[in-house]
């Protein structure tokens, strides 16, 4: 949601109703109270009138338009592989099992964090500019920088501000 954000404050003044599509995925599932959360401070934050949170039935892909982007998304992908460098901490990452374990890892080795970032640049790169080649009824895809932890805290405290609110 915080990406969500920064790109409609790229693009300007924000329309009062917003409708949002979603493919049901585990970070855009409507049920989790994380994502109810996440769209209660996106409402807030962009001082909305309505949101309106969709999720497009499932095994219906001809229906759905996420499924749609995603097909096209699928033609960069093809043939890169997900690489990176090697970080100092090679010897721990490598018992390393799950992103929860790399989690773990980087909480008791805050410059993991850092090395990873730094190690990943170079895919990260190729991948945007495949990404950037491809389009969509004549209009290219764009792509955006990850949120940073400053621009989610931000968002969090604008979850924060949603107890203060009275009905």
């Amino acid at each position: 949601m915080t990406e969500l954000k920064a790109e409609l404050d790229r693009l300007g003044p924000t329309k009062p109703v917003m409708v949002l599509y979603t493919d049901g995925g585990p970070d855009h599932r409507l049920t989790y109270l994380s994502v109810q959360l996440s769209l209660l401070s996106l409402f807030v934050s962009l001082d909305l009138d309505f949101i309106c949170a969709v999720r497009t039935p499932p095994k219906r892909s001809w229906k759905n338009p996420v499924e749609r982007i995603m097909s096209i998304l699928n033609i960069a992908l093809q043939g890169v592989g997900c690489m990176r460098e090697e970080v100092a901490h090679e010897d721990q990452l490598k018992n390393c099992s799950s992103l929860k374990s790399i989690r773990d890892l980087a909480t008791r080795i805050p410059e993991l964090k850092d090395e990873m970032i730094r190690s990943t640049q170079p895919c990260r790169e190729l991948l945007s500019s495949m990404i950037e080649q491809l389009k969509l009824k004549d209009t290219y895809f764009e792509t955006c920088e990850a949120a940073t932890d400053t621009e989610m805290a931000d968002l969090w405290d604008e979850v924060l501000k949603v107890k203060y609110i009275s009905v």
